[in-house]
């Protein structure tokens, strides 16, 4: 488990990275330009990892489970990676990312809808924690225009 929670915080800083990383480019690219870049780069990566360590499962994989992957990807990869651009070259970096970080929420939700899971109480909390900070960044970057329009 302790070596799950350190592969889960390496994560954090690859996809906080990310997002600047995108901010950047999209700076001199249309999101969907960028989106497709980056969804092509992925797709490369990946598939050389998969078909290099795994090439002996994937040719035994049922071809229903390339179906759901495929949905997978086009949803996840493909469709949230364009609209996630579009987000980062209108609003930066800086509020889409903790936008984009409740995730969790939405997962738990379903996991308990769909999965039959229950989180404990310190999951609660984490929740309600994530909760009153998305609104304290939308309601500070709804409030904000207005006070840059004053101070012209």
């Amino acid at each position: 488990m302790a070596l799950g929670i350190l592969l889960a915080f390496l994560s954090l800083f690859g996809f906080s990275s990310s997002d600047i990383f995108a901010r950047l480019g999209l700076q001199r690219l249309p999101p969907a330009l960028g989106a497709f870049i980056s969804v092509l780069t992925g797709f490369m990566v990946t598939s050389a990892l998969a078909l290099t360590l795994y090439f002996d499962d994937l040719t035994a994989l049922d071809p229903r489970a390339f179906l759901w992957a495929f949905f997978y990807g086009v949803v996840t990869f493909a469709l949230a990676r364009l609209i996630l651009y579009m987000a980062l070259s209108i609003a930066g970096a800086a509020r889409t990312s903790p936008i984009i970080s409740i995730s969790p929420i939405f997962a738990t939700l379903m996991a308990m809808l769909f999965l039959d899971e229950r989180p404990n109480w310190l999951m609660g909390l984490g929740i309600l924690m994530s909760v009153s900070g998305m609104a304290l960044i939308v309601s500070e970057s709804r409030n904000r225009p207005s006070e840059e329009l004053s101070a012209d």
